[in-house]
């Protein structure tokens, strides 16, 4: 279990260990990919929707920082994943069969 606190109080991710690679479950870390690609790809709606339903929007940011900069600088290693993004869940199924 990783901490990824913000989304709400104890909110975790799990990491789970592959063949060859980690697989790492964001949860509600982030509900869309643009959050954690860079240059941020969030819309002001999604923010908005955050600000209301985060435990602490600062450690929320925090986290997606960090997810951002995993997935980017270890993206070989790692794949990240939330609960809710389309383009992810397309991506992943497609690269596990």
């Amino acid at each position: 279990m990783i901490p990824l606190a913000g989304h709400t109080a104890g909110h975790s991710g799990y990491a789970i260990r592959s063949a060859d690679r980690w697989v790492l479950h964001a949860g509600d870390a982030y509900l869309r990919l643009g959050e954690i690609e860079l240059p941020r790809q969030a819309s002001r709606g999604l923010e908005i929707y955050h600000g209301i339903n985060s435990d602490s929007a600062k450690r929320r940011r925090e986290n997606a920082d960090r997810l951002a900069v995993l997935a980017r600088d270890h993206g070989d290693a790692v794949t990240v994943f939330c609960s809710h993004d389309p383009t992810e869940f397309r991506r992943d199924t497609a690269t596990a069969g």
